[in-house]
């Protein structure tokens, strides 16, 4: 292993295995975005993007057969960004994916992205189906009823 090849930023540390695959990255709003994956280590990626995104920004990624990775964006030079992930990838995997040319795509976005981990945690939690249905049809019904009611009034 080179020194060249060794990532030590802060918490970073990884060997970065070279890819150059196409892959798609949803921001904070979900969208997707095109970029070409140029490394990926256990810890984090860099990635070129054309997209508007700056140190700091929550970002998620999809990598075959590990599903979607959520990621902070911490620095951008010109239309390259490099992301950490929050938790790192197992580095079996990661020596995989040097032998792999798979694009690396994103297939939904993630409630986190709206603005970090700190906004997921305060959403609230979704009722379930059941429970929404029979809002939404007892809901009606009493809209319907308080409509007839007053009908007959005037």
């Amino acid at each position: 292993m080179s020194t060249a090849s060794q990532l030590q930023t802060g918490e970073r540390n990884g060997d970065r295995i070279p890819l150059n695959v196409d892959g798609t990255m949803r921001g904070a709003v979900g969208d997707p975005i095109d970029v070409e994956i140029e490394d990926i280590s256990p810890t984090g990626f860099r990635a070129r993007v054309t997209a508007p995104l700056a140190a700091g920004d929550i970002v998620s990624i999809g990598i075959s057969g590990m599903g979607v990775r959520p990621a902070r964006v911490v620095r951008r030079d010109g239309d390259v960004v490099g992301c950490q992930f929050f938790s790192a990838l197992p580095a079996e995997f990661v020596a995989r994916l040097a032998d792999s040319s798979a694009p690396i795509v994103v297939p939904a976005p993630l409630p986190m992205l709206r603005r970090g981990a700190a906004a997921a945690a305060a959403l609230p939690d979704r009722y379930p189906m059941p429970m929404r249905l029979a809002a939404i049809v007892g809901l009606s019904l009493a809209g319907w009823g308080a409509l007839i009611a007053l009908a007959t009034i005037l």
